[in-house]
């Protein structure tokens, strides 16, 4: 009588190794996660504050009080201003959760005409004190 081994099933052996192996790159792949979603969280915190620099640099560009002292100093005052050197004009304020710096250029970098544009540099700071962002532009004087 010849008997015959059965060869359809999986030894106890082959399971646990299979469950080992995928334990393993389950819990590589898992260790990326809350990397990936803290990084997220920084983008978009970098987001907010890249549009929080362009909207105070397009109120400042916008706004009568800074053209009309630009113009002639001797006139009102310019908002938030800390310091003044030969060179720049230095204002603070904040927006937000953030601490904005403001440098304006007392002369003209355009020469030419009746119109004039000061360099107008906006930084956002955090409540660590470091620069999140930082944009510049021209505020044109008619």
């Amino acid at each position: 009588m010849c008997l015959e081994k059965n060869q359809k099933g999986l030894t106890l052996v082959e399971v646990l190794v299979s469950i080992v192996i995928l334990s393993i790159i389950f819990l590589s792949v898992i260790k990326f996660f809350p990397q990936m979603g803290y990084v997220n969280s920084q983008n978009l915190n970098k987001s907010q504050a890249i549009n929080t620099a362009k909207q105070v640099l397009v109120k400042w560009k916008n706004s009568t009080v800074v053209k009309n002292y630009l113009d002639d100093s001797t006139t009102g005052s310019l908002p938030g201003l800390y310091k003044e050197d030969g060179t720049f004009y230095y204002c603070k304020t904040s927006e937000g959760n953030f601490s904005v710096n403001i440098k304006i250029k007392k002369a003209s970098d355009l020469s030419t005409g009746p119109i004039e544009q000061h360099f107008i540099q906006v930084s956002l700071i955090n409540d660590k004190g470091i620069i999140v962002s930082e944009t510049f532009g021209y505020i044109k004087v008619d």
